[in-house]
């Protein structure tokens, strides 16, 4: 089945810095020149990420070369391994970049908060997620990480969990299963099949989707397991 990819996006965003003084104080010097560096090394990650995200289209993880990804973002190998061991060194750090902002997410979106409404979760899950759609369409395809899936599911477990027992007062681990299962898998499937079917599709069109099926599910599957409960 052919996939269809987001395009015209970098894997890594910045926001701009704050335009220097005017003033030609040694302060300022100091800064700019500090900063190059900076600027320096996000490029040449930059370069090196759309490079691998390329690769990939056509070639699998455990086949990319560091010397075939520095020719293809026309970088030194010695540049490459300032920053990175190998191929799965940077792939490791790039995920981990990514984890780390949906980390971000779930401590703002407590448990607590997500019992009135899980929609602000959903909605910032598809927006970090299509901010980062090359990326992620890249490490999610065959050609990608396997593991990386099952970081993004396993990520949800424990909030996933705080949230089904104050919700709903019970600690099941039968019933957990089903109710994790669930939203982690059916959330990673809705944005597998945003990336590689529908990337025409906002994100925010996506997340009243899924926030749809979710709440829908999850009250269909309470109800199951309560009527499954009293028959025994």
């Amino acid at each position: 089945m052919t996939r269809t990819t987001h395009t015209g996006k970098t894997s890594s965003t910045h926001q701009n810095a704050s335009a220097p003084k005017t003033a030609s104080t040694g302060e300022t010097t100091s800064a700019r020149k500090a900063a190059s560096p900076d600027r320096r090394v996000r490029r040449t990650k930059t370069l090196l990420t759309n490079a691998l995200i390329s690769l990939l289209e056509t070639k699998n993880i455990n086949d990319v070369s560091v010397k075939e990804l520095c020719d293809a973002a026309d970088i030194n190998r010695g540049t490459f391994y300032l920053h990175y061991k190998d191929i799965y060194d940077m792939v490791e750090q790039l995920e981990l970049e990514i984890m780390t902002e949906f980390e971000s997410l779930l401590s703002i979106h407590t448990p607590e908060k997500l019992l009135d409404d899980p929609y602000p979760l959903v909605y910032d899950v598809f927006r970090l997620t299509g901010e980062n759609a090359p990326l992620c369409t890249a490490l999610l395809s065959e050609n990608g990480d396997i593991s990386f899936l099952l970081r993004m599911k396993d990520l949800f477990r424990q909030p996933l969990f705080t949230m089904w027992t104050k919700m709903y007062h019970r600690t099941s681990t039968e019933q957990f299963e089903y109710f994790y299962s669930f939203v982690a898998s059916g959330c990673v499937g809705l944005i597998e099949s945003w990336l590689f079917s529908f990337p025409h599709k906002s994100f925010e069109e996506m997340a009243k989707v899924a926030n749809e099926i979710i709440t829908t599910g999850i009250r269909s599957l309470t109800q199951g397991t309560d009527a499954a409960a009293t028959q025994r």
